[in-house]
């Protein structure tokens, strides 16, 4: 999480209500409650916080947070991010997002699997939208960890890997430029973790290139990726 100026959770209380007017059906949400109902919620589930960061922008109209879980995903190497962010000014609804890849930073950018988004409105029951989102998507965090010990244990021909660097930028999944940096990455790893031969160090190869996009195009480009590997 990218926040120039973070705020401790119980200090958000202090922050002016800055808001657009609540009429009809419009009912804004003030950043302590926000905050508060999402780590109420992961507490009541029985989940364990590793840390939380909060950030509120200039105009105090727009809240972001991230609160990263601990013990939930059975792999040392990924931790369980839920990412939040929230406008009163009607720009964009309550928002959570989570995933072992989430981003979220104060120029109000947010990627990762998106588990709530809600409008500001009078029957918005804000607690329920968002101890159901998180426990749906820890029950699910298991397919995340199992995908990453099968790519592990897979096993990657030098002709395999070749054809699937290919394949990705014909697919638009990176600029046929880079191409020749996601190759190096293979042939000589920035990271020592990932010199076995196997789906997963050479999923990290193109990660490790996409780190130079755009957040958003981060998410959809890792998103994709996946895809094409466990297709081809």
């Amino acid at each position: 999480l990218s926040v120039k100026n973070p705020i401790k959770r119980d200090d958000l209380k202090n922050i002016p209500f800055n808001h657009a007017d609540g009429t009809g059906r419009y009912k804004p949400v003030e950043h302590s409650v926000l905050a508060n109902s999402v780590i109420n919620q992961i507490n009541d589930l029985g989940l364990d916080i590793k840390k939380e960061v909060w950030g509120v922008a200039h105009d105090n109209l727009s809240i972001f947070g991230e609160v990263v879980l601990d013990n939930v995903l059975d792999n040392p190497e990924m931790e369980f991010t839920v990412g939040i962010r929230a406008n009163n000014n009607k720009k964009f609804p309550v928002t959570l997002v989570s995933g072992g890849n989430v981003f979220i930073c104060d120029n109000l950018v947010i990627t990762g699997e998106v588990i709530v988004k809600k409008k500001h409105t009078i029957n918005l029951n804000l607690d329920d939208e968002i101890r159901n989102g998180i426990s749906r998507c820890v029950e699910n965090s298991k397919f995340m960890t199992d995908m990453v010990e099968q790519m592990k244990m897979t096993a990657v021909s030098e002709n395999r890997a070749n054809d699937l660097m290919m394949k990705s930028a014909v697919d638009g999944l990176v600029s046929f430029s880079h191409l020749k940096d996601v190759h190096k990455e293979w042939k000589t790893p920035s990271h020592s973790e990932f010199s076995p031969r196997t789906e997963w160090s050479l999923y990290n190869c193109f990660n490790e290139v996409m780190k130079r996009y755009n957040p958003i195009r981060q998410q959809k480009c890792v998103s994709g990726l996946v895809g094409l590997i466990s297709n081809n």
